[in-house]
């Protein structure tokens, strides 16, 4: 009995305390290394659905301006406007080296409803203030519905409505949200068609004015309504704030580091996809630009184009083409079938446990039409390296495609 309860009253001898203590540290520095992994990887995870919904939001809005490409835009001119300029900036302004100017449609030429360049250079990446953006391209869209929420996309048609004395056409009030308002600076488009020239959308004008400021429900002059009952005028509102200098809106597309505002999760080489909305602005003489940030993050920027060469039949074999250098307002509105983007940039923050994975050296990251990849651009590893630094490979790069059929430009 005595011999019974020493036994229990005996307690752990210190070896087996050190190897209790022993286990119990290697528990917590596992569970500490898991817990640590579980941060990191739900960090990464965090910034990739952070990248992924700004990525949604920001190529939405790309999607949609290439949509309504053409929208509103005069195919003739009544009489030739005196000559406007689109944009008028210093060259270095918007990427070094590269003016945006030469892509203006001066009159008599008629606004192209999609412009393209490729900046010029070597396979490198983006400093607006020391160095070209070289190897991505630069797109701009024409349109009358380009201009800053919520005046985008307003317009209505003149009614014709005449006697023997006057005509008293009035401009068409549907009671919608799309309807111009008063204040709205408008374009009007006289829409015809005949056997020898087809359809036909002609800009109205009053002496050399091409545009007038909405103020009740009539127009301003004889000029801008119907002369007769087989006419018809649309009305496109372009501006609400200033006066007009050009009768449509102009954005430019392009990718650019800024001296600031790159989040530090972006890879150095990397920039940013910005649109830049032509600003109206005639009274004052303003030519420049208002910015807006799509998509940061970004390393390249391809546009490749789909062509039926066919023309408005739309019977002819589809073709795809890096460039629409060449070819006229008219040619671009009757051939041009798909505007493809494609972004290249990459999910969340640098991730030093992930490691990019390269099957082919050669050709590590397409950024084009798969089926014709000379319309775009393929990165190399050694291209990749040069560009975005020794750790681009911890990076989840990625390309996005964003595919649209502009549906306005034979309206």
């Amino acid at each position: 009995m005595e011999g019974r309860q020493m036994l229990k009253e005996r307690g752990f001898s210190l070896v087996e305390l050190i190897v209790v203590m022993a286990i119990f540290m290697v528990v917590i520095i596992i569970s500490g290394n898991a817990f640590e992994r579980i941060l990191l990887h739900s960090g990464q995870l965090g910034k990739s659905a952070q990248s992924e919904i700004e990525g949604v939001i920001g190529l939405e809005i790309f999607r949609r301006d290439i949509e309504v490409a053409g929208f509103g835009l005069p195919w003739s001119f009544q009489d030739a406007p005196t000559a406007y300029e689109e944009v008028s900036v210093d060259p270095d302004e918007i990427i070094k080296d590269f003016d945006p100017a030469t892509l203006n449609d001066i009159p008599p030429a008629l606004p192209r409803a999609v412009v393209d360049a490729t900046i010029p250079g070597a396979n490198k990446i983006i400093d607006g203030s020391s160095d070209t953006n070289s190897g991505t391209d630069y797109l701009v869209i024409k349109s009358a519905a380009l201009s800053a929420p919520p005046d985008a996309g307003r317009f209505s048609y003149v009614n014709y409505s005449g006697n023997e004395l006057s005509n008293r056409s009035y401009l068409v009030d549907r009671n919608g949200p799309d309807d111009v308002k008063d204040g709205d600076r408008v374009i009007s488009i006289l829409s015809t068609f005949s056997a020898e020239r087809g359809d036909n959308r002609q800009l109205l004008m009053n002496g050399a004015s091409f545009f007038y400021t909405v103020n009740g429900s009539e127009p301003v002059h004889s000029a801008f309504k119907p002369s007769g009952e087989d006419e018809r005028v649309d009305v496109y509102s372009i501006d609400s704030s200033s006066d007009l200098r050009m009768p449509y809106n102009r954005a430019d597309y392009y990718v650019k580091k800024p001296a600031t505002g790159v989040p530090p999760r972006c890879n150095p080489g990397t920039g940013v996809l910005f649109k830049s909305r032509v600003a109206q602005g005639a009274a004052s003489g303003n030519t420049g630009y208002e910015h807006y940030a799509l998509l940061d993050c970004v390393g390249d920027l391809q546009v490749v184009f789909e062509l039926d060469t066919s023309g408005a039949s739309h019977s002819g074999a589809r073709s795809i083409r890096a460039t629409l250098a060449g070819l006229s307002a008219q040619e671009i509105r009757e051939q041009l079938r798909t505007v493809t983007v494609y972004i290249l940039t990459h999910e969340g923050k640098k991730d030093p446990s992930f490691s990019y994975p390269v099957n082919d050296p050669s050709e590590v990251v397409v950024v084009s039409d798969p089926h014709v990849k000379s319309a775009g651009r393929i990165w190399k590893q050694a291209d990749m390296l040069n560009a975005f630094g020794a750790d681009w490979r911890n990076y989840r790069w990625k390309v996005y495609a964003v595919s649209v059929t502009p549906r306005n430009l034979l309206q």
